[in-house]
């Protein structure tokens, strides 16, 4: 593969993480959390090559799904919507940091996020409901 060219969408992505120690990626309907973006465009298939990287220090353990058309980035005020061409991975986690490698033709950036909401604390115990 020919070496990556800079992509305006990796770039908002990295400016959007730049002070968060975690931020959540919907990917289909499964919640993960990466540290940090790499990546960069690929100008012979047209594609933003998206990178999310789970640090191998870093809380949480990588997402063991990777294989949805459904990717959507929520980096503190501001989602990423990925049109998906392919998705893999790279790294030998937990020996080296864990890579989503998200291929897209095109993306939809937005105000709105569910970022706090996603990355809350929330007690998922089973409650009894009194009638």
């Amino acid at each position: 593969m020919d070496a990556l060219e800079k992509s305006h969408v990796v770039e908002e992505l990295r400016f959007d993480c730049r002070q968060l120690d975690l931020f959540p990626v919907l990917i289909g309907t499964h919640v993960a959390h990466f540290h940090d973006v790499s990546g960069g465009y690929d100008r012979s298939t047209a594609e933003h090559v998206v990178k999310f990287i789970h640090r191998v220090q870093g809380p949480d353990s990588p997402s063991n799904v990777s294989d949805s058309k459904n990717i959507e980035a929520h980096v503190g005020e501001n989602f990423y919507n990925f049109d998906v061409s392919s998705v893999g991975s790279e790294g030998d986690y937990p020996d080296t940091d864990y890579k989503l490698v998200v291929r897209a033709d095109d993306y939809m950036k937005g105000p709105q996020s569910f970022s706090k909401a996603l990355t809350a604390d929330i007690d998922k115990r089973e409650t009894r409901v009194e009638r």
